[in-house]
Formats: structure tokens, sequence, C-alpha cells
């Protein structure tokens, strides 16, 4: 192990005591061999760990304690496969409200199509030139055989 890799376990496991038996070793085997890492060891006990040794223990309140639990709890089951019902509770959360909607959607549409009447510039969702544009264009009233005006039959 070398000098970063021991310091940075110190800075990790080995002083919350979480480092598992194998590593803990290495790094006592690694401390008793180099000294500026036995001198990094002790700048960080002194800044990091002695200051909180005498510290209060403050214990949240049971209020808050079960509040903890009750998120745990709920976090299991949605991963159980609850996720379902409250997925279906929060956008489904009464079957009333929601046909009340689809109803009240299909009128306003309704309502919105019947207002806007023949005015529409497009109607059938295709007729983008209007039908009776189109017919104008390609009457042949004075039975010439010709199309449109003079200026449309030059470029025709």
């Amino acid at each position: 192990m070398n000098c970063k890799q021991c310091q940075e376990h110190i800075l990790t496991d080995y002083l919350d005591g979480q480092a598992i038996p194998r590593l803990k070793q290495e790094i006592d085997g690694h401390l008793a061999s180099c000294s500026q890492c036995k001198e990094f060891l002790t700048q960080v006990e002194k800044m990091i760990v002695e200051p909180f040794k005498n510290a209060p223990r403050i214990m949240p309140s049971e209020e808050i304690w079960e509040n903890i639990r009750r998120k745990i709890s709920d976090e299991k089951r949605l991963e159980n496969g609850e996720w379902i019902e409250r997925f279906n509770n929060v956008f489904f959360p009464r079957p009333v409200i929601a046909l009340a909607l689809v109803i009240l959607l299909m009128v306003m549409t309704l309502k919105l199509n019947a207002l806007s009447g023949k005015d529409n510039f497009v109607r059938n969702g295709a007729d983008l030139l209007g039908n009776d544009y189109m017919a104008y264009l390609f009457a042949d009233d004075d039975g010439s055989g010709e199309y449109g005006t003079s200026i449309e039959q030059y470029f025709l």
C-alpha cells in the first residue's frame, strides 16, 4: 500500500472503525513503517476527531424517529410493488373526477369545433388552400378552354 492509498483509507474507513479487518491490518502495517502517514493520522485525529470527542450527544425526538421509520417503510413498500397503488392514488384519486374531466374535455372540444364553423381555413385536416379557391382557379367560365387569369395562363 502506498502513502496516498493509506491516507485515503485513514480519512474514509479507518478513523470510523469501518475498515474491514484485512484493510485495517494493511493500514496498521503501513503506519508502523511510514512516519509521514503516522504523522498524517495524528494530525487528522487532532483536527477532526478530538473536537467531537467531548461534544454532547443530542438525541432526536421520538417524533423525528417515527418520521424516519415511516419513510423507510414507505420506501420498502414501493420497492415491493406498491408503487402502482401510490401512482394510482396520485394521478387517479377518484374515478368520478377522472370521468368528469374526460366529459368536460369532450364538451369543450365539441363547443370549440361548433364555434369555428365554416370560417376555418383548414376544414377537413387536408384542405389547406380551400375548395372554393381551387374551383375558381380551374373554372372554365368563358368556354375558351383556358384556366385562370392571363397572368396565371402565362406561367402555366
